[in-house]
């Protein structure tokens, strides 16, 4: 009977080793997947936005273009206004408040609103859009690193739990095979002090026993 008792105890942390052996790697498993999918969805929005500024340095590309052709187009209609007596004046006096100075401010502020349009493109589909692209890549292989140094560490820690749980049942069957059945932990102190029940000296020199329900009295 003791030796079934003790097979069903030796099943049952072995049940519950591989049980917590099990949730364990469960656990580490998600720390993988979710470092990943992090990583994965981090590395994507870099890129979506390095195409957006590609792409918008081409919106204003095109419209720093049209507003140079703007520009262009309705000043060479001015020229029909050079022999006008208003024309004559504002080249005189510049600053003249007048129909034809806001005409010239008009285009002059679109010069260079096309100008400021075409410096943003450069920017956007130069610098900015490639430091956006190396930060995904960089991205990418720090996720990588991490999930190999995580997947080591990981099957370190296995590694050492799975030889803790070695040496514990190997502590669990030493410890087994002390245990004598019939025989109690008191009896066996008791019968270490005197062999037989009887010191070496009769029983003037019995020591008295700590236990006493034991079967030396």
């Amino acid at each position: 009977m003791a030796a079934h008792g003790k097979l069903r105890r030796e099943r049952g942390l072995q049940a519950e080793y591989e049980t917590q052996v099990k949730e364990m790697r469960w656990q580490l498993s998600e720390q993988l997947r979710c470092l990943e999918l992090q990583g994965e969805l981090r590395r994507e929005l870099l890129q979506e936005l390095a195409e957006f500024m590609r792409r918008r340095a081409e919106v204003e590309l095109e419209y720093s273009r049209g507003l140079e052709k703007l520009a262009e187009r309705f000043s060479s209609r001015g020229g029909r206004l050079g022999s006008s007596r208003e024309h004559q004046s504002f080249r005189k006096e510049p600053s003249l408040l007048s129909p034809l100075h806001c005409w010239a401010v008009l285009l002059q502020h679109t010069r260079q609103q096309s100008r400021e349009s075409a410096a943003l493109s450069e920017v956007l589909a130069g610098p900015l859009a490639q430091r956006l692209s190396h930060i995904a890549e960089d991205v990418g292989r720090l996720v990588k690193k991490s999930r190999d140094l995580e997947q080591q560490l990981q099957d370190e820690l296995l590694e050492v739990v799975s030889e803790l749980q070695t040496h514990y049942l190997a502590l669990c069957l030493l410890a087994g095979q002390e245990d004598v059945p019939g025989v109690s932990h008191g009896e066996r102190e008791c019968r270490g002090q005197a062999p037989g029940g009887r010191a070496a000296g009769g029983e003037a020199g019995r020591p008295e026993c700590p236990h006493h329900h034991c079967c030396c009295h």
